[in-house]
């Protein structure tokens, strides 16, 4: 009967022994469920606010672009210039103009295009940007400001040559 009874025992033991062992494996697995859903979560709402700040800023740095083109565009000597290329006074005025916006305000390069998308007045750092007039990117985003005569900020990608 003692052999009997420590055999019961040792089953019954066992049988605790291996209940404990799934309860205690499915709480850990539901709490890292929980867990990395959650993290999941935080990190998906992050991402989510940090996509809307950086489309905002975008946003806002393009229409600070346009409002710097529209003043650029307004600038009386600019018309001038564009009316007659060959006025001296015109020249030196938007250039002044265009190199102070290009220091002040970052800009990499500033043109004045004529209306067949030639270069009237180029401030940049570097020639290399007159590539950027010739890629087909841009000659599509100065056609469409052509045809909608409206002034188009755009941003047109580069490589690094």
């Amino acid at each position: 009967m003692g052999s009997k009874w420590i055999h019961t025992w040792l089953l019954s033991s066992i049988g605790a022994f291996l209940l404990g062992a799934i309860i205690i494996a499915g709480s850990i697995s539901y709490i890292i469920q929980r867990d990395y859903r959650s993290t999941l979560g935080i990190w998906r709402s992050r991402l989510f606010a940090s996509v809307l700040f950086r489309a905002w800023t975008l946003r806002v740095s393009l229409q600070e672009s346009e409002d710097d083109s529209r003043l650029l565009a307004d600038f009386e000597p600019t018309s001038d210039l564009l009316a007659s290329p060959k006025d001296r006074d015109a020249r030196a005025r938007v250039t002044k103009q265009f190199h102070s916006y290009r220091k002040i305000f970052g800009y990499s390069a500033v043109y004045l295009l004529d209306r067949e998308g030639h270069t009237v007045i180029a401030d940049a750092d570097t020639p290399l940007w007159s590539n950027v007039l010739r890629s087909p990117a841009f000659l599509q985003s100065f056609r469409a400001a052509k045809s909608s005569k409206r002034y188009v900020v755009n941003i047109i990608g580069t490589t690094g040559t």
